[in-house]
Order: C-alpha cells, then sequence, then structure tokens
C-alpha cells in the first residue's frame, strides 16, 4: 500500500498494489486498487477485510 511518489517504484514491482483515493495521479495510476476509505479512516481493514473476501474466510472467523 502506497499514497506517495517514493511508494511508486515498489507499486509497480510488488503483486498487487493498494492506495488511497487523495493520492497524488501517479500513484493511483500505478495502484490495482483504490480503497474508498482514506487513511486513518479504516482504510487498513478495507484492504484486509477483501484479502479475506477473496481467500473465502467467513467473517465470523476473523477477530473483531
Amino acid at each position: 500500500m502506497g499514497n506517495d511518489l517514493t511508494d511508486v517504484n515498489v507499486m509497480r514491482q510488488c503483486g498487487l498494489a493498494f492506495t488511497v483515493p487523495v493520492s497524488p495521479s501517479i500513484v493511483l495510476k500505478s495502484a490495482d486498487f483504490i480503497t474508498k476509505k482514506s487513511g486513518g479512516a479504516g482504510v487498513a481493514r478495507e484492504v484486509l477485510d477483501m484479502i479475506l473476501d477473496a481467500r473465502g474466510i467467513d467473517e465470523e472467523k476473523r477477530l473483531p
């Protein structure tokens, strides 16, 4: 997950790149997924829930 120009190179090399909607345009273009929430507003939980959903892990199996 990156949100600034210094993150772009790593985002392009990793398997799945995330960013928040208020990132600079070059970061937005480098991301595979743009979150709905911004940093500090639950963005990490949003990304983790997406990964858990993709792996088929039900909500009741997740820690609160």
